[in-house]
């Protein structure tokens, strides 16, 4: 144990750290604070100058008693307006209290759930300290003066400590409450128990810069550091510390790598690429000193194996040179020198046990290509690939897939905020409700720039009754927002100069940026969707440089978080082109940025006649087409959908009809073909390959052909269809004839027409000869 520990000797309490708050809080029903709201509790304690923060009320969720603010328990104040917006916003949230230094409060967490019970390793604990809190779970919470810095720790007992950069969850929270006991001053609290403090080493001062004192540290802290498939934000923490600690050098690289390996998520290629993104965008604020703390919760006796490491080897090239002198001298070599190792126990559990290999043989890695040369190229040789490529990372259908963003063009009132609705509970619930294959459920994040709270309510709503969705299946994996102004802008120009009139043109990300990070990381987010794009900037559409900072910004979002981006975007003015990307409104920019980008489409006047639809009813369904799909291939057909109108069930006496709002399913034109046999398939393509009879013929010579065209007159093919098949209409059986000269079932070729002695076009059926003579 360090000397500093082994008395605690008595201090006072920095300012504000011990709230009257705290004084005396037993579990009677006299007690005040045991029965008030969260949000008068938080005042409470934030009047006795305690700072306090909203956390999440949710258990059995992911994310249950996670801070609700930008930057966690680093936001706690005292401030009351700030602490009545935020309970506003979430009233029923804990009230969560930062440890340490902040408050001069550390805590002894005592746990009782998932088969640990912390009791047994705490005897006596209720004569610790007078002060002590009744957790949901069955546990407590002892309280103590924090007199200088106690880190976290996490024990293999059921026994934590919550000091610096930690919080707690503080009465009134629901399910918290204060144990019995007699009224006591807090400045009077007793020091953190000897016994329970975590093992504490202060690093020296290079620790806490960004590089590390010695290159071989960051091996061995990353050996501490346990990589149990950890998610894609601890392992890119990971990296950061990493590259800032060794300045970006290979050495760095290779222990990175190698800590990489432990995972079964492993690949050569993303870990390169991740470095490589580092010295671009170098990493600020984090450094060896991060990975010092993180390798001592793991393993508080890491460096003192790395110094033992170190000790071992010059020994070693002492005693080699020493012997190397004295046979050279014609003496005898001493007896090798063993350094000794400590026996001091850890502490909490943690690294009870000295690792067996002080520098262990990592698993196998998979394949890879040759070494990458050092040139900036990093060219490698094609032939020594061993091809082991991970998949892209596909959400839903061809639609989202991670690290790349994908765009929906299509007019206003089109159907693509409904569109996007449904596509966005599909990812969320598992379920196919658009028809797509959804690979993994997914948290998505809807950011509706144009539509206020209510109405977006209203449309998440229709496609949830339309569709049997409840909020239960919702719950933790749809993440709405209508920020409106508050937000800011994804990327803004920056202000009009006093000498200006105009603006400066430079393009910057704005703040909703940052806004939107903080609630991906906060929420876990997968995919996220901005409805629309126009409402997220404010730059110049028509600049292709804006825009494509615009899309830039976008792109990597998606690739530093590991996600699907979408935006909804508007098409430009004019007719309907499906498929065509270059309707996008603006500059080409945004087509040229998104990868993954689709129209959506009213169905026109002659799809509505081939599909039999009525004239008043056409608008109700719409196509989804393919418009630049770079990493997968297009649609071979449009995939339709209709747009179906849903009673919210919200009337009341001022509003007897309550809301009617739209949402999509899935739509399946009528098969063309159903009821077409195969025997009067072929009757048909003999009859159009016989050619047009006699009696039929103008002249009434036979040798005229059947002709496609609608203009043909009495060689016109589609009634040869009809007399076969009498219940289609006249546009399904002009389909049928093109979908058969489209698949060479029938040739259309120049002749001379016998009946009016001039050049045509005729059809006749399709030989093995034209098959081999088929343009490849």
């Amino acid at each position: 144990m360090p000397p500093e520990y082994e008395m605690a000797p008595s201090a006072e309490a920095a300012p504000g750290a011990v709230s009257a708050a705290l004084k005396g809080r037993g579990s009677s029903a006299a007690d005040p604070l045991q029965t008030k709201a969260p949000l008068d509790g938080a005042l409470e304690h934030a009047a006795a100058g305690l700072p306090v923060f909203p956390c999440r009320n949710a258990p059995g969720q992911d994310g249950h008693k996670a801070p609700l603010t930008k930057h966690g328990h680093k936001d706690a104040t005292t401030d009351e307006s700030q602490i009545r917006q935020w309970w506003a916003q979430h009233p029923n949230a804990f009230i969560g209290m930062p440890t340490g230094a902040v408050s001069g409060i550390a805590v002894l967490d005592i746990d009782r759930k998932n088969g640990k019970d912390g009791f047994p390793s705490v005897p006596g604990w209720k004569g610790l300290t007078p002060l002590r809190v009744e957790t949901g779970s069955g546990g407590a919470h002892l309280y103590f003066q924090a007199h200088r810095p106690i880190r976290n720790a996490t024990g293999s007992d059921g026994v934590d400590v919550r000091g610096e950069g930690g919080y707690v969850i503080v009465p009134p929270s629901e399910g918290y409450s204060w144990a019995e006991g007699e009224a006591i001053d807090p400045a009077n609290l007793p020091p953190f128990p000897v016994k329970y403090l975590p093992v504490y080493r202060a690093p020296d001062p290079s620790d806490e810069g960004l590089l590390a004192p010695e290159p071989g540290q960051i091996a061995a802290a990353l050996r501490a550091i346990p990589n149990a498939d950890e998610d894609w934000e601890e392992w890119n923490r990971i990296g950061m510390a990493t590259w800032a600690a060794s300045g970006g050098e290979d050495f760095g690289f290779e222990a990175f790598d190698l800590w990489s390996q432990q995972s079964t998520k492993y690949s050569i290629q993303q870990t390169r690429a991740r470095w490589d993104h580092f010295r671009r965008s170098p990493p600020s604020q984090i450094g060896f000193g991060s990975l010092f703390y993180m390798a001592e919760d793991a393993d508080p006796r890491w460096l003192d194996e790395y110094e033992l490491e170190q000790e071992a080897a010059a020994l070693a090239m002492f005693e080699e040179g020493q012997a190397a002198y004295l046979k050279a001298n014609g003496k005898a070599a001493p007896e090798p020198i063993t350094p000794e190792i400590s026996d001091r126990p850890a502490e909490n559990g943690a690294g009870s046990e000295m690792q067996a290999d002080a520098d262990p043989t990592p698993a196998d890695p998979i394949d890879t290509p040759e070494q990458l040369s050092s040139s900036l190229l990093e060219e490698w040789d094609a032939g020594l690939d061993s091809y082991q490529i991970p998949p892209r990372a596909w959400l839903l259908g061809n639609t989202y897939c991670r690290q790349f963003v994908s765009s929906l063009l299509a007019t206003g009132g089109g159907g693509k905020t409904a569109m996007r609705i449904a596509q966005a509970i599909s990812c969320a619930t598992g379920r196919e409700l658009t028809g797509e294959k959804v690979f993994v459920r997914c948290r998505v994040l809807y950011a509706s720039l144009e539509d206020d709270v209510d109405e977006l309510r209203r449309r998440v709503r229709a496609a949830m009754l339309y569709h049997g969705i409840s909020a239960d299946e919702l719950k933790g994996w749809l993440f709405l927002a209508a920020p409106g102004q508050k937000a800011g802008k994804l990327v803004t120009t920056e202000p009009a100069s006093r000498s200006r009139k105009k603006q400066d043109g430079r393009v910057r990300a704005g703040q909703m940026l940052e806004e939107i990070k903080a609630a991906i990381t906060a929420r876990q987010i997968d995919v996220l969707m901005i409805d629309p794009l126009v409402k997220a900037h404010d730059v110049e559409e028509n600049d292709n440089t804006a825009m494509d900072f615009v899309i830039s910004t976008l792109t990597q979002l998606a690739i530093d978080h590991n996600i699907a981006v979408d935006v909804l975007h508007h098409t430009s003015k004019g007719a309907a082109d499906p498929g065509n990307a270059d309707r996008g409104r603006g500059a080409s920019a945004v087509n040229n940025g998104a990868r993954l980008v689709y129209t959506l489409s009213t169905m026109n006047a002659d799809e509505a006649r081939t599909f039999s639809i009525p004239e008043n009813e056409r608008r109700s369904y719409v196509r989804i087409d393919s418009g630049k799909v770079n990493i997968a291939p297009p649609l071979r057909d449009a995939k339709w959908f209709q747009i179906v109108g849903v009673d919210l069930r919200n009337s009341n006496p001022d509003y007897p009809s309550g809301d009617n709002v739209q949402t999509v399913t899935p739509w399946t034109p009528p098969d063309v073909w159903e009821g077409a046999t195969e025997d009067i398939r072929q009757r048909i393509l003999d009859e159009i390959d016989a050619g047009v009879p006699e009696a039929s013929a103008l002249k009434g010579k036979p040798g005229s052909r059947y002709s496609k065209h609608h203009n043909a007159g009495w060689r016109i093919a589609w009634p040869v269809v009809q007399r076969h098949l009498p219940e289609k209409s006249e546009d399904h059986c002009k389909k049928m004839v093109n979908d058969w000269v489209t698949s060479g079932a029938l040739i259309e070729d120049d002749y001379t027409d016998p009946n009016t002695s001039q050049k045509a076009k005729g059809l006749r059926r399709s030989t093995p000869e034209d098959s081999r003579n088929a343009v490849m």
